[in-house]
């Protein structure tokens, strides 16, 4: 039966059929005929069918279509003024109107084609066209001039399920542009409207007053709150209420209510949780509003997720034709699917997900972007590497709004992302250096991704193949295959495979890591790797890259030590799976990242030299090679797999192998082996964990598997690995390793007392002296199974001799009897565990040390006390403990309590690591007084003939020997009794320690032994102070004479360096009786009485002297000051109690001693940073020695901008600083420049903080008196002062030659000259010619004028070279010819002013005033230092030549400190020794030359020749040429060098091609003229012939004419003639290669 509404139409439409050609413009016939050339239809003969619908026979087509383009229809006119015109759609909805009700024209008919886009694109250009209707069964379009705003206008709306109703809405007020914006140019529709809907109990802004629906349409759009994705308009009330939610987002309340239009927004944000519904066959779309050509399913999804002209919600999919819709099931509740067999429907639905019941997390793409997605940046708080984690906890804090992010690893930022890939893959491309992270919900087994940053690693079109463990069909989502395998129990799966068109979902037991060869390429398939195991539980070995570094960089961990802890972060990283990491020694940091090369290919890792990579290997094939291990790579052994499960259908030979593996007799128990491991042995992981304390797991592990034939704990790492061989028969395998234990299992049958380990042995040590009974040719198993099975008396070790194969069996142990613990090559002492254990039970514990904890840590426990812990030591039954660790400040959920079966002997020295809060204690069980270990008793350690004395050593403690608590009257500032007793004790005592409790209280010891004379070192302990006596030669008067630091040394310059010390003691009183320099150090330190830096708030709690009764911070600090006892370095001050507390140690030598008290001030003495002058004629260099590395800025004052130089993290630094002012360097005095020099310990800002340095360099010289004799050399060179400055006056010829005799009347020039590198300019007067008879003449007076020019002129500066120079005949005096030319030269810093003489003349005669011309001072000193102002003043005086002088930052203070508050203090430094003499650079140096002047003009030498070296036979035996005379400027250049490049003498070939140019020029000028001539000619004929005069003549050639001015023709409009040798004006001349700067421009022939 017809439908109703199908009815209705056709017959509106046969109406109007008549009238739709007239309704279309020109334009829209040409555009929908190429549509039916484009666009696909569902018939062929789609374009004639349409023809005959409107009324047309195809034969008339081309007439209509000429008589449609001869008409002339107006364009529609846009009712939409000053706003943007847009279409609101009502689905499901029909126009009921009868004709004179409504004007209706038909728009257009394509059957079984889309029509909506092209019936929107027509109803734009009509002005009659407010509304149309799509009819989609039809293909067919109707307008209609009706507005729905009103009441009347809404009645004519009618339910039809087939048409979808359009309206045209104006957005008055906004632009085009903005519209775009938001809602994109090609949106067909940006509102869906749905008559008599609303959205119940979502209104979050209401705003009344709105006339129209289109206006509260345009509220929504431009709501800047909030995201506003649905309205609802109340036409009654003129009220519009915006939304944030719509009917997708709250199904349950859309509701019907009468009287309201709920309004969609079109242009919000589509939700990020989409997928699609399973697929319907045999069924297509209602509405269909696009076709495309597609060859598959996937293809047509993507072209609806890829639609941009409306919102794709459904989809079908027949043959090679993808039909898209903009509505679904929700926009058409209840209407059926129209059947179109072999098509395939698809729904997509969007929500926002709450995922209730599961959590939030991440699937991470490596290498990836989505290139759909309009990406915003997320604002990070980090400005360093490492962001991902934090990037994810900002998507995650977003919510819905961020579906998705991406991370850029190059430029460290995140990006949040619109949308996600919908659950397809194809929407993602590569891009290197960049990851993609999706936003999913994950339900279930979840337990183990909570607060990883990412849960899975997808891979698109990669599977796994041929390791399919369990396979699931029909599984809808990708997402639901990783619940599936989540929960999976039967093994544990690392991976799963997803196929998007089979929904089908696989899981394997196996990854891409450790099957890399079956990682392939697949269609349609989604490579899932499960993310949310713990990094520990991978059991892949590292294998390392050098000069590398993961680019993939997910997090960056600071202030690690080494290597080994960055691996251990890697390993037990918990935010996500670590694969990689890298460690940055030079900044302590360790590098975390999620990739490897398994992920990231060759892209994971970028080059850094000094850094190394390392990544997680778990192919099977990889063994980690050890360099211990290349004589056993080469027998290419399997590598044992340990925790793989035993197959029990082993073959015949492996099943012999496992049989000799085990204990055939007694039972199995381990041996340990403390600070070795064993190489070479094949090792594979066997357990790890983060805490530590491991061993009974790791024990319990190695027995379950006959093949592990021992393991090697390492507690740096907290992983113990098993091992396949032992050390039986491999005793040199067996090396020394710090913080590594090594257990060997054995086979004993003595009696078992259920500990760990039974024995533990010490490689190379030997107990001697206590010897109960000897075996003779046994195994070092049979020896310790005589010991566990010894009856006749207590065996409590035993030695093993491997060379002799002797055992010895003790009753004794190290502990009891340390003095005959002894080193013994080729000896393994024993110790039996179980004997010991009961002798240990009654031992008492040391006095705790702070600070510091035990790395060797076999169990750990929870423990809320130190007490809880010690207890929990002695009840111990597992092992022997025999020291325990309290870590106060663990982070909670870590254990605190941390138990041991080594000591400090036992471990050594390097086996402690730092943590503030931290309590380590053992157990003291010696029985005698003597120490470990000992040669001879303290009573025979005499000393040498000398003084006693003693060093103190911070942070370092002596427990050997017996020790004695010293009682004194105090419990804090104590130190000085604690010495004074220890000297009354005499040999009894030999050292003290001074223990510093918390709360400031003090205790001491004596002890009978010490370091120096058990010749060990002190172990590191923190909060405790040794000191030892030693003997020096020189008496000291105080009470400890140097500071010890072991294992540290001075790298600065050293003074002195001596060979052939044979003690430390040597050494120490070699610095003490050293008379040539004040000796600080080992090394040459150079120290000084630096300023104090308080520090408020703060305290040290180590006190050498307590002061009561102090009256303020200042008297306090005059007391440091004034300590003779000790060195005060530092002092606490208490400003409630007047307490003032002195110090030798201050926050260099205890680094963390620091403690907070708002009633304390500390204060102690500024780094003392070294400053070192170098001064030279022509600069200052600044040699910094830093107290520590420096990474700031030092520059100088004057010029900050251009004198300056940054730190790199060295700790010397050098400025050089010009003597002339382009950094402001100011001259004082005479011969003092000074500046001034910020050392700034920011590169970019200033800070309070910072110093200022003032540093001079004066010069001194000797006044010279010039005696009138010939002191000049054979060059005529005559030094004058300054030492080292070379200031020269002579006399040269004009060709440059220096001379000594000259003819009378001459031309001569006058030069004074001084070095070109100096920063001096020079100033002459009194420039005066005398006689050796007393005859004088004044030539330049004392102002520096001349007197008469004639006879000598003013004197001239050489700007290059800055000598003063004049220019003057020879002259003489009658009575002999010898003249003495006198004159006194000044110096100024740089370049001089000149004086003004009368006549307008300027002469070089005075010089620049100087800041402080008339104060001569006190310039005796030639080193001072003094405190002026806020800045610290270094002064070095160099005689000249110019030597260095060190300089020693004296007194550092604030720059930005208050003047006011500061203290002024000088300090002299330096002994009256070490200070040179002589004065300062003097005001004058006078200079003399002598000159002989013939009564005739002498012969002029010729210009050098390049032959000979410039001797020439005609020169006068009585002028000798200079060593370059010609040349006075390069006087000191050799003879070699030749200045004036126009002097340069030309190869004979260079010559001959210029004369040959020229030539060639000239017969090329010629022949021109000749044939410009000739082309005249004529036309000057004809002329001549009108005007009755002959032709010009011809110019004159240039070799016979002079050079003349232009000659024209007697007719006004001749031609000009010029000479062509004259350079015309306004000409630009051609430089010509090779010709003299003479002959280098001709005129150009456009003259003529």
């Amino acid at each position: 039966m017809p439908n109703p509404s199908t009815m209705r139409h056709k017959k509106r439409h046969r109406k109007s059929q008549s009238s739709i050609w007239h309704h279309l413009s020109p334009s829209w016939i040409l555009f929908l005929t190429d549509r039916r050339t484009t666009a696909p239809s569902r018939s062929s003969s789609s374009t004639k069918s349409s023809l005959r619908h409107l009324g047309c026979h195809p034969v008339s087509v081309v007439s209509m279509l000429l008589a449609v383009f001869l008409c002339q229809v107006p364009a529609a006119q846009s009712e939409c003024f000053g706003g943007v015109e847009t279409y609101e759609k009502t689905a499901g909805t029909t126009v009921v109107c009868e004709s004179t009700e409504c004007n209706s024209r038909g728009l257009l008919t394509q059957p079984e084609t889309s029509v909506t886009r092209d019936c929107i694109a027509i109803c734009k250009q009509s002005s009659g066209c407010k509304s149309f209707t799509v009819d989609y069964l039809n293909s067919r379009c109707q307008s209609y001039d009706i507005d729905t705003n009103s009441r009347a206008g809404k009645q004519k709306l009618e339910k039809d399920s087939i048409v979808n109703f359009f309206e045209k809405t104006c957005l008055r007020g906004m632009r085009q542009n903005e519209f775009d914006k938001m809602c994109n140019s090609e949106r067909g529709w940006a509102f869906e409207r749905v008559v008599d809907g609303v959205l119940d109990g979502y209104d979050h802004k209401t705003i009344d007053g709105v006339d129209t629906r289109g206006e509260c349409a345009r509220l929504c759009l431009t709501e800047n709150d909030f995201e506003c994705r649905s309205a609802e308009y109340r036409l009654d009330a003129k009220i519009c209420v915006l939304s944030r939610e719509d009917r997708r987002t709250q199904p349950e309340a859309f509701r019907v209510t009468p009287g309201t239009d709920y309004i969609e927004n079109q242009c919000a944000k589509e939700l990020p949780d989409c997928s699609y519904t399973s697929a319907k066959q045999d069924v297509t779309v209602v509405a269909m509003d696009d076709i495309l050509f597609s060859r598959t399913a996937n293809d047509c999804q993507r072209f609806c997720d890829d639609a941009r002209a409306f919102q794709c919600r459904s989809f079908a999919q027949k043959e090679d034709r993808c039909y898209l819709s903009g509505d679904d099931s929700i926009t058409l509740d209840g209407v059926p699917q129209p059947v179109e067999i072999g098509a395939v429907y698809k729904e997509k639905i969007c929500a926002r997900s709450t995922c209730d019941g599961g959590i939030f997390t991440y699937e991470k793409t490596t290498g990836y972007f989505l290139r759909t997605a309009i990406q915003e940046p997320l604002t990070n708080d980090r400005a360093a590497p490492g962001i991902t984690y934090n990037c994810s906890s900002l998507c995650s804090q977003v919510g819905s709004d961020c579906p998705a992010f991406a991370v850029d690893y190059s430029g460290q930022r995140c990006f949040k992302l619109d949308r996600n890939t919908q659950g397809r893959g194809d929407s993602l491309a590569p891009r290197d250096g960049s990851s993609y992270f999706e936003k999913i919900c994950l339900r279930g087994e979840i337990s183990q991704c909570r607060d990883k940053a990412w849960a899975f690693e997808r891979v698109p079109d990669r599977m796994l193949q041929g390791f399919d463990d369990k396979d699931f069909p029909n599984v809808p989502t990708r997402r639901d295959c990783e619940e599936l395998c989540l929960r999976e129990r039967a093994f544990e799966c690392k991976s799963a495979e997803y196929d998007t068109v089979a929904l089908t979902c696989t899981l394997s037991r196996e990854s891409r890591r450790s099957k890399p060869k079956a990682f392939r390429d697949a269609r349609n398939m989604e490579y899932l790797e499960n993310a949310c195991m713990k990094s520990s539980d991978l059991d892949c070995p590292y294998q390392r890259t050098d000069n590398a570094y993961p680019r993939y960089l997910d997090a960056v961990i600071n202030d690690v030590k080494d290597e080994v802890a960055c691996e251990v972060q890697c390993t037990f990283y918990e935010k996500f799976v670590c694969r990689s990491f890298a460690f940055y020694s030079s900044a302590q940091q360790c590098f975390i990242s999620g990739d490897d090369r398994a992920s990231a290919a060759e892209e994971a890792l970028q080059n850094r030299p000094g850094t190394d990579y390392f990544e997680r290997n778990c192919d099977p094939a990889f063994r980690p090679i050890d360099t211990q291990d290349s004589a056993s790579n080469n027998n290419k052994v399997d590598q044992v797999d340990f925790n793989a499960k035993r197959d029990p259908d082993l073959s015949t030979a492996e099943s012999r192998i496992l049989t000799e593996r085990r204990c055939t007799f007694g039972h199995l128990t381990y041996e340990k082996t403390t600070g070795h491991e064993l190489i070479r042995a094949r090792p594979t992981r066997l357990f790890s964990d983060r805490d530590g304390g491991i061993i009974a797991q790791c024990v319990k592990r190695c027995e379950d598997d006959s093949r592990c034939l021992g393991f090697n704990m390492d507690y740096n790492r907290n992983e113990c690995q098993a091992l396949a061989k032992n050390s039986e028969d491999n005793l040199f395998n067996v090396r020394a390793s710090s913080g590594v234990s090594y257990f060997e299992a054995v086979c004993l049958r003595g009696q078992d007392c259920g500990v760990l380990w039974t024995f533990e042995r010490f490689i190379d040590m030997e107990l001697r002296g206590q010897e109960r009974r000897a075996l003779r040719d046994v195994s070092k198993t049979d020896c310790e199974d005589a010991c566990l099975s010894e009856t006749s008396f207590s065996c409590k070790s035993a030695n093993y001799n491997h060379l002799s194969r002797e055992c010895v069996l003790n009753d004794e142990t190290q502990f009891s009897r340390p003095n005959d613990y002894v080193v013994s090559q080729g000896v393994d002492y024993l110790e039996n565990q179980c004997e010991t254990a009961q002798a240990q039970s009654r031992c008492e514990y040391s006095i705790p040390i702070l600070d510091q904890y035990l790395i060797y840590s076999d169990k750990v426990l929870d423990a809320f006390t130190d007490a809880t812990c010690r207890q929990a030591c002695t009840q111990e039954r597992e092992f022997n403990c025999r020291s325990y660790s309290f870590l106060s400040e663990s982070q909670p959920g870590t254990p605190q309590c941390l138990l041991s079966g080594d000591t400090q002997i036992s471990a050594g020295r390097n086996a402690f690591q730092l943590e503030n809060g931290a309590i380590y204690s053992e157990k003291d069980c010696l029985l005698g007084s003597s120490s470990f270990p000992a040669s001879t008793s303290s009573a025979s350690r005499p000393f040498r003939p000398g003084l006693q004395t003693r060093p103190q050593v911070v942070d370092y403690n002596y427990e050997r020997g017996s020790k004695i608590q010293v009682t004194v009257a105090k419990d804090i500032g104590i130190i000085i009794q604690c010495l004074t007793q220890c000297n009354i004790q005499g040999r009894n005592c030999l050292s003290v320690t001074l223990l510093n409790e918390r709360g400031g209280r003090q205790r001491c010891f004596e002890h009978d032994s010490s370091a120096f004379a058990d010749q060990t070192d002190p172990t590191a302990e923190t909060g405790i102070t040794y000191f030892e006596k030693i003997c020096v030669r020189r008496k000291c008067r105080k009470s400890w004479t140097y500071v010890r630091v072991p294992q540290f040394e001075y790298i600065g310059e050293a003074n002195e360096e001596l060979g052939g010390v044979n003690s430390l003691a040597e050494c120490r009183n070699l610095c003490s009786e050293t008379t040539l320099y004040e000796c600080r150090a080992a090394t040459y330190y150079i120290q000084s009485n630096c300023e104090y830096v308080d520090q408020p708030g703060t305290y040290l709690p180590f006190t050498d002297t307590y002061i009561p009764s102090v009256t303020d911070i200042e008297e306090c600090r005059s007391q440091c000051s004034a300590q003779g006892q000790y060195n005060c370095r530092s002092f606490n001050f208490n400003a409630f109690r007047k307490e003032c507390f002195l110090s030798g140690d201050d926050s260099i030598s205890l680094p963390t001693g620091l403690q907070n008290d708002r009633d304390f001030t500390f204060s102690e003495r500024a780094g003392c940073n070294s400053v070192r002058v170098e001064c030279t004629p022509s600069d200052m260099l600044v040699r910094l020695a830093l107290a520590r590395d420096f990474n700031g800025r030092i520059y100088a004052t004057g010029n900050p901008q251009a004198c300056f130089e940054l730190g790199n993290g060295q700790s010397d630094m050098t400025l050089r600083i010009p003597l002339g002012s382009q950094c402001g360097t100011v001259q004082q005095n005479r011969g003092r420049y000074v500046n001034h020099v910020v050392i700034q310990e920011n590169p970019v800002i200033m800070q309070d903080t910072d110093k200022t340095v003032r540093v001079e360099c004066a010069f001194t010289a000797d006044d010279q008196t010039v005696s009138f004799k010939p002191t000049a050399g054979i060059d005529g060179r005559q030094d004058g002062g300054g030492g080292g400055i070379s200031v020269t006056m002579r006399v040269v010829r004009k060709n440059g030659e220096t001379a000594n005799m000259v003819g009378l009347g001459e031309d001569l020039q006058l030069r004074i000259e001084i070095d070109q590198d100096s920063a001096f300019g020079l100033f002459a007067r009194r420039l005066e010619a005398r006689t050796d008879n007393g005859e004088l003449m004044n030539l330049i007076d004392e102002s520096g004028c001349p007197v008469n020019e004639l006879i000598f002129p003013a004197l001239e500066l050489e700007s290059e070279s800055r000598a003063l120079f004049a220019d003057f005949k020879a002259f003489r005096f009658p009575s002999t010819p010898i003249v003495n030319f006198v004159a006194t030269v000044q110096f100024c810093q740089e370049v001089c002013e000149p004086m003004e003489c009368s006549g307008n003349l300027n002469s070089f005669g005075r010089r620049r005033r100087a800041l402080n011309d008339t104060e001569d001072g006190d310039n005796s000193g030639t080193r001072s230092y003094y405190k002026t102002g806020d800045e610290v003043s270094v002064t070095t005086s160099t005689t000249l030549p110019y030597t260095t002088n060190e300089a020693v930052l004296a007194n550092s203070l604030d720059i930005a400190q208050d003047p006011a508050s500061r203290t002024s203090r000088s300090t002299n430094f330096g002994n009256e020794d070490h200070q040179r003499s002589g004065k300062l650079l003097p005001d004058h140096v006078d200079l003399g030359l002598r000159l002989t002047v013939g009564e005739e003009v002498l012969q002029k030498p010729s210009f050098p020749s390049s032959m000979g070296g410039g001797h020439f036979p005609e020169t006068s035996p009585y002028t000798e040429p200079a060593l370059n005379a010609y040349y006075p400027s390069l006087a000191n250049a050799g003879g070699a060098a030749i200045g004036d490049p126009d002097l340069i003498c030309s190869p004979p070939s260079s010559l001959i091609a210029v004369i040959v140019i020229i030539l060639v020029l000239n017969v090329a000028m010629i022949a021109a003229f000749i044939l410009f001539y000739r082309q005249k000619r004529k036309y000057w004929s004809k002329r001549v012939g009108a005007s009755g005069m002959g032709p010009p003549p011809l110019p004159s050639r240039p070799s016979t004419s002079p050079p003349s001015t232009t000659i024209q023709s007697t007719s006004s409009s001749g031609v000009m003639f010029k000479n062509p040798y004259e350079q015309p004006q306004g000409v630009t001349r051609q430089r010509i290669a090779g010709l003299h700067s003479s002959m280098n421009s001709l005129p150009r022939d456009d003259q003529y």
